[in-house]
């Protein structure tokens, strides 16, 4: 819709199941069926006037909530396959361990920020703060960063294999109803 979302507000009575995926921070689903009203709610505060399945997906990491990943699919009305949702899942993980580790270097950094000024304000060389922890720190953050280079690595070949799975039914399908047959009585375009 070429427009950026800087914030919403939620009203959480108004939406249960998103309560619900916080409180037990797994994964829920929003119907259209299921939940006829939190879902106008939560859209129309998106101002969007189409509705659709909607995953709520809780970024946790060591046990703590960091943030929620909204997947929403209002305009093609599609759920979200087994794997999809399981992608998901995986792909929480990693947005909450880079989140983490996001938080932790921003930490880090502030930290390292005022113990340079208090340095400077005694009139101390920046030099002298040798400081063990920020270089254990840094080598903790290199580890998970590595750790979760590897994890998008996995998610990447999981998805090159759903797309190969994809397209591998795609073709049985056709060559099971004859698709490619029927395909030339009709006009082209029409079928994809």
């Amino acid at each position: 819709m070429n427009r950026s979302i800087k914030a919403i507000s939620v009203n959480m009575e108004r939406q249960p199941t998103l309560q619900n995926a916080i409180d037990r921070r797994l994964q829920r689903p929003l119907f259209p069926d299921r939940n006829p009203e939190e879902l106008p709610d939560l859209y129309s505060r998106l101002d969007i006037e189409s509705v659709g399945p909607t995953y709520f997906q809780p970024l946790v990491s060591d046990g703590e909530l960091l943030a929620v990943l909204m997947i929403g699919l209002p305009y093609t009305g599609r759920e979200l396959t087994d794997h999809e949702q399981e992608l998901l899942k995986g792909i929480g993980i990693i947005a909450a361990n880079l989140l983490a580790l996001s938080f932790s270097a921003k930490k880090a950094r502030i930290s390292a920020e005022s113990r340079t000024i208090e340095a400077l304000m005694e009139g101390r060389p920046v030099e002298d703060l040798g400081d063990d922890s920020a270089l254990t720190l840094w080598n903790e953050m290199r580890g998970e960063l590595t750790a979760a280079h590897d994890q998008i690595g996995q998610l990447q070949g999981q998805v090159t294999s759903l797309k190969i799975q994809l397209d591998d039914e795609r073709s049985d399908w056709r060559n099971r109803w004859g698709i490619r047959r029927k395909a030339r009585r009709f006009p082209s375009g029409l079928l994809r």
